[in-house]
Order: structure tokens, then C-alpha cells, then sequence
């Protein structure tokens, strides 16, 4: 029977070595980037950054003759540089990753997220938190839609999402009550209702 520690050992020489090889296989990778990088400031910037930018691109390319003759010779190159390039490297991706999904916001949180000049101070989706009974949040096209029970009847809006560039705009469009859609001017009315009793 195989004792916890060998059991320990054998899967940490294995993460150990999937770790080399992943790095060995990153490495002329990264470095065909840094060369790229390094080229910005040698055309189009002062001669202080070109300076700069000669030493990375005298770096990138010695590691990857180094690369090259090792891997003619039928050998793994991987300098511990290559390791801490590879973790660095999935770490940018990782943060790259979640920064990317943190802006990526979908039309209905758009909606829940912005405040309308009349209520500052309070989010749409705060508004609709604590005036509906588990409110229902649903989005098709540009319109989003919200449902919920307000003293006991169902109450819907819908919200109009008009993206443009970088910037977007939320009108409220409709609301539906007593199993009627009531148009623009009721709308404001009923959500005007919401707001001042959150207030």
C-alpha cells in the first residue's frame, strides 16, 4: 500500500514536470513578443528608449538561439527564467480574463447599475429589490424586462438599452400592471411610485 507522502510526492513531480515543459514550450513564444515590443520604441521613440528597446530585442533573440540549439540537440531548454515568465504569463491572462468579464456587463445589469437623475442615490435595481417580490430580470435585443409582485400584483417595466461606443443610455419604455401594458407616461408614473417609497 502506497503511503500518503510517495502518493504527495508523485503528484507534485508530476505538476513539477508539466510545469517545465509548458514553460519550455511558452518560452520562444514569449520571447517572439518581447522582440515585437521591443521594436515599438527602437522605431518610434526617442534614443534613450531605443536603447532600451536594442537590449530586449539582444535578450529575446540570444534566449532563442539558445532555444533553437538546444532544441537540435534533442534537448528541453528551460531556464528558470522560463518558469517565472510562464507563471507571470498566466497570471496576466488570468487577471486579463476577469477584467475583461468585470466590463463585459450584459444589458441587464446595465440597467440594474444606472441611476436616473430624478432618483439619485439609488440604482434601478436597488429600486426594484426592495419595492418587488423576487423580482425576474430578463433582456431581449436592446429591451430589458423586469417582473415582479407589488402588494400582491404582478408589475413589469421595460427598459429601453441604447449602447453607444463606451457609453450607453436607459430610458424606461412601458410598464405593465393589472395585465395591461400602459405606455410611456404611466410608466414614469408607477416607477416614480417604486422610487419615492424606497426614499
Amino acid at each position: 500500500m502506497e503511503s500518503n507522502t510517495n502518493y504527495s510526492k508523485r503528484i507534485f513531480d508530476r505538476v513539477k514536470q508539466a510545469l517545465l515543459v509548458s514553460s519550455a514550450q511558452s518560452w520562444p513564444l514569449l520571447m517572439v513578443v518581447i522582440i515585437g515590443f521591443s521594436l515599438i520604441p527602437i522605431i518610434v521613440s526617442e534614443m534613450s528608449l531605443k536603447m532600451v528597446g536594442v537590449i530586449f530585442l539582444w535578450y529575446a533573440a540570444r534566449e532563442l538561439r539558445r532555444w533553437w540549439a538546444a532544441r537540435k540537440a534533442g534537448q528541453m531548454y528551460c531556464p528558470a527564467r522560463a518558469i517565472i515568465g510562464y507563471i507571470i504569463f498566466i497570471v496576466i491572462c488570468v487577471v486579463l480574463v476577469i477584467g475583461i468579464l468585470a466590463y463585459s456587463v450584459g444589458p441587464v445589469q446595465k440597467v440594474k447599475d444606472v441611476e436616473f437623475d430624478a432618483y439619485p442615490g439609488i440604482t434601478v435595481g436597488e429600486i426594484m429589490s426592495r419595492t418587488m417580490v423576487n423580482p425576474d430580470w430578463s433582456h431581449e435585443d436592446d429591451y430589458v424586462y423586469v417582473y415582479g409582485n407589488v402588494d400582491g400584483t404582478l408589475m413589469g417595466f421595460e427598459f429601453n438599452v441604447d449602447t453607444r461606443g463606451d457609453y450607453y443610455y436607459v430610458t424606461l419604455t412601458d410598464a405593465y400592471y393589472e395585465g395591461i401594458w400602459w405606455g410611456e407616461l404611466m410608466a414614469d408614473a408607477y416607477f416614480s411610485g417604486l422610487a419615492t417609497s424606497c426614499t
